[in-house]
């Protein structure tokens, strides 16, 4: 009899075993826990640059270079230039636009394209170039623009932030201005889907943007975190990527919005773009003149 209840008991302890084992096994890891990033290439040879952005198109990558050795970053000096590079990191053009006695280029920083066009932001104006009038240079005139920072496109729209204002704005294929909330120190801004995210330079925090404007930015909670983001960007997961200009770090932050994990040490990380068919990064590492190219492991 004891040795019938010992196998029994053998039994039900190796069932309940193997149980224990399948239940963590299917256990799902923590969303940024399966991210991170490895140094693929350096680009060297730019001047305080600020923001990448690729084109769609041809896959090349847009730098725009602030150019001042004084921290004089807002100061409209006609230094400012915007580089073109192929999609592995080669300088194609250092000057593919460059500042003229008719339009001067200040300290261009965020970009975007849409159809076509790169439009970037220079100090107080919101500047735009198409690629089939190489070095023409347009303007939409932003109200009440002083410090204007970065820019993201929904495919139909393009969004513009002002770090000093804390405004928010929305402009339409018509060249529509419509001001769509306040952020205080708003900096980085992205769309995903019909989703718009921002983060905030001097609120330390990353916030849900209602497109209407009807509802306040909504913060993550994750302030405690961070010393002054510069750019934000979604990953196909939902997971974030966050660069941190003077924590001089790249961070991954969960779908749930709750896990931050450091991907990477990166000094004066700024304005980055996301590759997503290639899974790939281009950081700029501002203060010492040159780009990253990383690759994105999940």
């Amino acid at each position: 009899m004891n040795r019938i209840l010992l196998l029994v008991f053998v039994i039900c302890f190796g069932f309940m075993f193997c149980g224990c084992k399948r239940k963590e096994n299917n256990a799902s890891p923590s969303p940024s826990a399966s991210v991170s990033v490895e140094v693929v290439k350096f680009i060297e040879g730019l001047d305080l640059p600020e923001c990448l952005v690729i084109d769609p198109g041809s896959g090349d990558i847009f730098v725009s270079n602030v150019v001042t050795d004084k921290k004089g970053y807002w100061d409209n000096d006609g230094n400012g230039f915007i580089s073109r590079l192929s999609a592995d990191g080669e300088i194609k053009e250092l000057r593919w636009l460059d500042s003229t006695e008719a339009m001067s280029i200040n300290g261009p920083k965020g970009m975007c394209i849409l159809n076509e066009v790169l439009y970037f932001n220079d100090n107080d104006t919101l500047k735009f170039c198409p690629f089939n009038e190489p070095g023409k240079v347009g303007v939409i005139v932003v109200p009440g623009a002083v410090k204007l920072n970065d820019l993201a496109t929904d495919g139909e729209n393009i969004w513009v932030t002002d770090t000093k204002t804390g405004n928010i704005f929305r402009i339409d294929s018509s060249e529509n201005v419509s001001k769509v909330c306040v952020l205080e120190g708003v900096n980085g801004i992205t769309c995903a889907g019909d989703e718009v995210y921002a983060v905030s330079w001097d609120l330390h925090e990353i916030y849900e943007i209602d497109p209407e404007g009807i509802t306040d930015p909504v913060p993550f909670g994750l302030a405690d975190k961070f010393l002054s983001l510069d750019c934000i960007e979604v990953l196909d997961d939902g997971s974030f990527i966050v660069s941190d200009w003077k924590g001089n770090m790249l961070y991954s932050i969960s779908a749930d919005r709750k896990t931050v994990t450091e991907l990477k040490e990166i000094e004066s990380a700024a304005d980055f773009a996301l590759d997503r068919k290639k899974g790939l990064l281009y950081v700029p590492e501002m203060l010492k003149n040159r780009a990253l190219i990383l690759k994105i492991k999940q």
